[in-house]
């Protein structure tokens, strides 16, 4: 195959196979999250130019496609602003990369720094759902059939142990233990590992799962809880599927519940169990134990985000209390034809 920017790809490939796994010692759920990223903008940009594969350059990847791309994730996928410069971060990271290792590509990344982090405040940026519209998302799957129950029991594992997408598609047969108190190990950011408890529902319905998937536990330990199977062996799933399933099931759901959002995004699972464990009382130092939080700071997310919803719930009684009495305490009639109105004014008896 004739590349028309070789740099381009070689770079690409050092990036990935030398830079971030031998020299930056980076995990491999760091390294998925910044291929998948790369994945995503050179996709984005070879759409939007029409181009091959083969064709995209390092003068495609621009400012302005950057910036697109960008507004992409929020307008269009409904991706937070947390999303939005975890993405920037990793495309600037490859750029600086070429850059040290050619000098002659120094100006491409001088060009992408003049993008900005969005400064919206990290606190205002947590999206999850209310207890309603996660119970209407679980149950949202057929459990009576193969590929629903798996659905199933990946989101109410999901929800249940508050899990990244990356720790979900990495956990193996092995990681999970049925014997009480169940628990099940997770591989985090930076390598760091966590065991935390499993309800008893999720416990059932794993149960259930591997039964059919993993003949009972009978396969190989280290086989990937949930797969998808080619060349007669089995791949755990991609990020990209569960984000494609979820999104399906949230469409379903929102039809029958308003208050599910039509984008849901994997992490607000995550974001809505931590919201509803803070409260029902949790603490959050527990909570952030739960999370695998190196910083109590991190979890305050959750506390300022509930503190918020009940300041702004308070805004709007007080808006409706001053709406029907004009401000003064006294409730004002409502008005609804030019008749009354006009009567009301005296330019009418």
């Amino acid at each position: 195959m004739k590349f028309s920017d070789p740099r381009l790809f070689k770079l690409l490939r050092e990036f990935f196979k030398v830079h971030l796994p031998m020299r930056q010692h980076c995990s491999e759920h760091t390294i998925r999250a910044y291929r998948d990223t790369m994945n995503k903008f050179v996709d984005f940009v070879k759409a939007r130019k029409g181009v091959k594969l083969e064709e995209v350059t390092f003068d495609m990847l621009s400012r302005d496609e950057l910036v697109a791309y960008l507004d992409h994730l929020v307008r269009d996928l409904g991706n937070s602003l947390t999303t939005r410069n975890q993405r920037l971060h990793c495309i600037r990271a490859f750029f600086s990369y070429a850059a040290d290792a050619d000098v002659t590509l120094a100006s491409y990344l001088d060009k992408l720094s003049s993008v900005c982090d969005s400064r919206q405040s990290e606190r205002m940026a947590v999206e999850y759902m209310s207890e309603s519209a996660m119970s209407t998302m679980l149950s949202s799957p057929d459990a009576s059939v193969r590929r629903g129950l798996r659905d199933k029991t990946m989101m109410i594992l999901m929800y249940d142990i508050a899990a990244r997408v990356g720790e979900i598609v990495g956990l193996r047969i092995k990681d999970i233990r049925f014997e009480s108190p169940a628990v099940v190990s997770l591989l985090g950011k930076g390598k760091k590992e966590r065991v935390v408890p499993i309800s008893e529902k999720a416990v059932r319905h794993i149960k259930r799962y591997v039964e059919l998937y993993h003949d009972g536990r009978e396969g190989n330990p280290d086989s990937p809880l949930f797969y998808a199977s080619y060349s007669s062996s089995k791949h755990p799933m991609t990020t990209d599927n569960v984000r494609r399933m979820i999104l399906k099931y949230a469409k379903i759901a929102h039809k029958k519940n308003k208050e599910v959002p039509e984008h849901v995004h994997p992490h607000m699972f995550r974001h809505s169990r931590a919201m509803h464990l803070y409260q029902s009382g949790m603490s959050l130092p527990l909570i952030s134990q739960f999370l695998g939080h190196s910083h109590l700071e991190t979890t305050m997310i959750y506390a300022y985000a509930d503190t918020e919803m009940k300041r702004q719930a308070i805004v709007e009684t007080e808006k409706k209390r001053t709406h029907e009495t004009g401000g003064n305490g006294i409730r004002l009639c409502k008005v609804d034809n030019e008749e009354d109105l006009k009567k009301l004014y005296g330019l009418k008896c």
